[in-house]
């Protein structure tokens, strides 16, 4: 028996699907939502975050901007005492202060020092002693001294800046010639017959001799002023012989 051949379908124009223009979305919703939930400045933020170039804990360690701070102060203080470090630059060369004092202390310090030991051995025996001196004292013998310093048309801080010395300086220097005077005071005594000697060896020397009882109290004063500076060296030689002292420097 013979088979039948069935002859293929023509395909017409017609019978084609038409090509929609329209672009297909994509068939994974989670992929819109993820990128709709991306904002572009919150990707800028992260960018920009210390965090991301390992800032983050350096910038938030407290350890760190206290160091920090304390630099800032270090040099801060450096550059406002300077002088406390350099005593001057010559042609950018700096002058340690180190140095400057070493140099003070080849050239000056031993008498410097044994006059601040002085000092300090007086004032401990005065206070063993109960001997003190007040301002008001201090204060009456300076203007004795200006006025017979204005007598020689002469001012006390005139004749300060002669002796290369402070106001300050003098007052202390004042205050321990009084302490001395109070400690020794009672030791010192000028008799009659040692002004009339001293009188008489140095008769071409006083001058005009008619006020026979000013040159009499001044001769006396002086005698005195010399006894007193005498006990004092030693009193203070004494002071010395029996006081521990430690020095940390050689002069």
């Amino acid at each position: 028996m013979a088979t039948k051949k069935t002859s293929p379908k023509k395909t017409t124009a017609s019978s084609k699907k038409p090509v929609s223009a329209k672009k297909t979305a994509p068939k994974n919703p989670r992929v819109i939502k993820t990128v709709k939930a991306v904002e572009p400045k919150k990707v800028v933020s992260q960018l920009l975050t210390p965090k991301q170039n390992g800032l983050s804990d350096k910038v938030k360690n407290p350890k760190l901007l206290i160091g920090l701070g304390v630099v800032i102060l270090v040099v801060a203080l450096v550059y406002l005492f300077r002088s406390q470090f350099v005593v001057a630059i010559v042609n950018g060369q700096p002058i340690s202060r180190n140095a400057f004092n070493t140099q003070l202390e080849q050239q000056s310090g031993k008498d410097v020092l044994n006059s601040l030991i002085t000092k300090s051995l007086l004032d401990q025996y005065a206070t063993a002693k109960h001997v003190s001196v007040s301002q008001s004292e201090i204060d009456s013998d300076t203007k004795k001294i200006e006025q017979q310093l204005s007598a020689q048309g002469q001012t006390l801080d005139q004749a300060l800046a002669a002796r290369g010395m402070t106001r300050s300086q003098f007052v202390d220097q004042l205050r321990l010639q009084k302490l001395v005077q109070k400690i020794l005071g009672n030791s010192i005594k000028v008799s009659d017959k040692e002004v009339q000697d001293y009188i008489d060896q140095h008769k071409d020397q006083l001058g005009d001799t008619s006020n026979m009882d000013q040159i009499k109290a001044q001769v006396r004063a002086q005698l005195e002023q010399d006894k007193l500076s005498s006990q004092a060296q030693q009193l203070v030689a004494k002071l010395q012989k029996d006081a521990h002292i430690t020095y940390f420097v050689n002069l």
